[in-house]
C-alpha cells in the first residue's frame, strides 16, 4: 500500500552499447575498431567478442600475408552482431603483391607524412598494413589540428567521424564551446547597469541560467524594495570612504550596497583593478609554463617535453636528444608576456648546454620568442621564433 504522499516510479535501463562477435577468423587476425587496435582472433577458441558502443562502426581484420578486409556494421543498443564465414575470412596475397606493399609500408610509414600515408591506402586499400597505415594516418592528422580552435576541431570530427581521437576531439570543442558562452555573459554581464530592473531583466532573459543569473535576480529583488532616507545616508558615508584604488574596498562596498546609487562608479573602478589582477596570473601561468619546458629538456623526459610543446612529435625528441648524455637549460624572459586572450608572447634569452656521449660540450645561447597559447585552461608552447 502506498501513502498519498508517495508515487510510484518504474525506471527502465536503456543499454548504451551492444556485442560484437567475430566467429570462424583465422588465429592471430589482428582486429581494429574505427582504427583503433583492440585485440586478435586467438589460437585455439577462433572467436573475438567485446562489448562496443551503439552506433557506426569501421572494423578491420587483416593477418601478415593476406589481404585486409574492412567492414562497415551498425550496432544497435543491446543488439549482439556476430560476423562469420565469408565476411571474415582473408584472401592471400601473391607473393608480388606482398613484396611490393612492404616497400611501399616502408617507404610510407619511415616518411610520416599525412599524404605519403594517404597515396598508399589508395594504392593498397586491402594490403596487409592497410590498418597500420590508417592508424598512423589517423595519429597524424589529429597531432596537426589546432586544439584551441572550435573550427578546426569541428573540420576534424565531420572529416573523421571514427577516428579513435574522435571522442577527445568532442571533449575538447565542448570546454571551448563552454569557455564561448561563459565569456559571452561576463562580457554581457560586466555590460549590464546594475542599478536598472530593465538591464538586469534583459541579462536574465539572454542568460536564465547562467553563473550571474543568481546575483541578477538578487539585485532585482533588492531594487524594487523602497529605499528608506537612513540607507541613502548609509550609502553615502561608505562611498566616500571607499578607496577607489582598492579592490577590497571597492568588493566590500558593492557586497554592502549590490543595487545602491554609485554601483556603475564601483563597478568602473573595479573593473581595471580586476583586469590587473587575471593579467597578472596569466603572465604568471606563462612563466611556469616556459619553466617547465627547459626543466622537461634537463630531464630529458620525452612526454614532458612534447606536453609542453605539442608541435613535437616524439619521433622529433628522440632525434634531438640522440648521442646527448645530459643538457641544461636556462631561460631569461626580457620583458613581461604580452598576453592577448588565449594567446601570449615572450622575448628570452636562452642558453643550452649539451654533454654528448663522446664527452664533449657544447653551449648555444640565443635570443628568441616564444609563442604560446591557452589549452584547457593550461598554458603551452606553440613555437619558438
Amino acid at each position: 500500500m502506498l501513502f498519498r504522499s508517495e508515487k510510484s516510479v518504474q525506471l527502465q535501463l536503456i543499454a548504451q552499447h551492444g556485442w560484437l562477435e567475430i566467429s570462424g577468423a583465422a588465429p592471430g587476425t589482428e582486429i581494429q575498431i574505427d582504427h583503433a587496435p583492440v585485440g586478435s582472433v586467438g589460437k585455439e577458441a577462433g572467436v573475438f567478442k567485446r562489448a562496443v558502443p551503439a552506433g557506426d562502426h569501421v572494423i578491420n581484420l587483416s593477418k601478415a600475408g593476406f589481404l585486409s578486409k574492412e567492414i562497415q556494421q551498425r550496432i544497435k543498443p543491446g543488439e549482439s552482431v556476430r560476423l562469420a564465414g565469408p565476411n571474415v575470412e582473408l584472401a592471400p596475397a601473391t607473393p608480388s603483391e606482398l613484396t611490393l606493399e612492404s616497400k611501399d609500408w616502408e617507404r610510407a610509414s619511415s616518411a610520416n607524412s599525412i599524404s605519403e600515408l594517404q597515396a598508399f591506402l589508395q594504392k593498397h586499400a586491402r594490403g596487409p598494413h592497410a590498418a597500420s597505415a590508417e592508424q598512423q594516418l589517423n595519429s597524424l592528422e589529429w597531432g596537426a589540428v589546432q586544439k584551441n580552435s572550435a573550427s578546426a576541431l569541428q573540420a576534424f570530427l565531420v572529416k573523421n567521424p571514427q577516428s579513435p581521437y574522435t571522442d577527445e576531439a568532442k571533449k575538447l570543442l565542448s570546454g571551448l564551446e563552454e569557455q564561448d558562452r561563459i565569456q559571452a555573459e561576463n562580457t554581457d554581464w560586466t555590460a549590464t547597469d546594475k542599478a536598472k530592473v530593465d538591464a538586469l531583466r534583459a541579462f536574465l532573459s539572454k542568460h536564465p541560467s547562467g553563473t550571474h543569473s543568481q546575483a541578477a535576480e538578487q539585485l532585482i529583488t533588492q531594487l524594487s524594495k523602497p529605499k528608506t532616507p537612513d540607507q541613502t545616508e548609509a550609502e553615502e558615508i561608505a562611498w566616500n570612504a571607499t578607496d577607489r584604488n582598492s579592490r577590497a574596498s571597492l568588493e566590500s562596498f558593492l557586497a554592502r550596497f549590490p543595487a545602491g546609487k554609485h554601483r556603475a562608479e564601483a563597478d568602473a573602478a573595479l573593473a581595471p583593478l580586476t583586469k590587473n589582477q587575471q593579467q597578472g596570473t596569466e603572465a604568471a601561468g606563462v612563466i611556469d609554463a616556459l619553466k617547465s619546458f627547459a626543466r622537461a629538456w634537463a630531464d630529458k623526459d620525452i612526454d614532458a617535453i612534447v606536453a609542453t610543446e605539442p608541435a613535437l612529435t616524439k619521433k622529433d625528441v628522440r632525434e634531438k636528444l640522440s648521442g646527448v648524455r645530459s643538457l641544461q637549460m636556462s631561460i631569461t624572459p626580457l620583458s613581461s608576456p604580452h598576453i592577448t586572450g588565449d594567446r601570449a608572447s615572450v622575448p628570452c634569452q636562452r642558453m643550452v648546454t649539451q654533454t654528448f656521449s663522446d664527452g664533449k660540450v657544447r653551449q648555444t645561447p640565443s635570443t628568441i620568442t616564444f609563442l604560446l597559447s591557452k589549452r584547457s585552461g593550461k598554458w603551452v608552447i606553440e613555437s619558438v621564433e
